[in-house]
């Protein structure tokens, strides 16, 4: 649009919890911009539809309730469930979001380029890059914070970043203490999903945040919360 790079098709990804109850795992208030706004105000700009795909066989919670096979280094764990993802090795990003991404381009059966968005001073990133793919922000020296103010100049920021320095799944192991408060007071749906969960036996891990059980993030967050009463009041 800027640099007139050829553009054919515009693809986003929908992390889910659980198909079949429709539930995304994505950021409620975000997914709902996506939909309602930022699709539509692409095509405004560009011409172009959006598809908007996900991983229609496995979300969250197949991951959560796949169970241990023999081929582990840990005999104990063979036949219990996985459980909560760890932090820092989340799954979801493959499962979610480059399993369906790569059974989409695949239907093409022909060479393509896929534009991705990786801000110049994310070199750590950038270096796992593939050949077929390309970072426009690097190419045109965009940096995070720069990538931050076209978007908003666009009309295109997320309202994840209102309230937040960071977008992800509402469920990530990866989440702060008052990302984890926000969602249960927006959305206490979601966080009792969760909770149901950590009620699961037989699981490889009872962790739900790094080596954070599900109990004492809730104790973090009611203390955390607590704090913040006092301040205000």
């Amino acid at each position: 649009m800027l640099h007139n790079e050829p553009l054919d098709r515009i693809v986003s990804v929908e992390v889910m919890f659980d198909n079949a109850r429709g539930i995304s795992g994505e950021d409620p208030e975000h997914i709902q911009w996506v939909k309602e706004f930022a699709i539509p105000r692409l095509k405004e700009l560009t011409g172009i539809d959006t598809d908007l795909i996900r991983n229609e066989k496995d979300d969250y919670l197949t991951e959560f309730f796949k169970k241990r096979g023999t081929k582990t280094k840990y005999p104990e764990r063979i036949g219990k469930y996985q459980g909560f993802l760890l932090g820092g090795f989340c799954r979801m990003n493959s499962i979610g979001k480059m399993t369906p991404m790569r059974r989409y381009w695949r239907q093409f059966r022909r060479n393509y380029v896929s534009y991705v968005g990786i801000a110049l001073d994310e070199p750590e990133r950038l270096a796992r890059l593939k050949s077929n793919s390309v970072s426009l922000l690097a190419k045109y020296g965009y940096t995070e914070r720069m990538a931050f103010d076209l978007c908003a100049k666009y009309d295109l920021l997320s309202p994840n970043y209102i309230n937040s320095s960071r977008g992800g799944c509402w469920f990530c192991p990866n989440n702060k203490v008052h990302g984890f408060c926000e969602l249960r007071r927006k959305h206490p749906e979601l966080w009792e999903e969760l909770r149901k969960l950590s009620g699961v036996k037989n699981t490889i891990s009872q962790n739900f945040c790094y080596d954070k059980t599900f109990a004492q993030m809730e104790k973090l967050m009611n203390w955390n919360e607590k704090q913040l009463s006092i301040i205000f009041d």
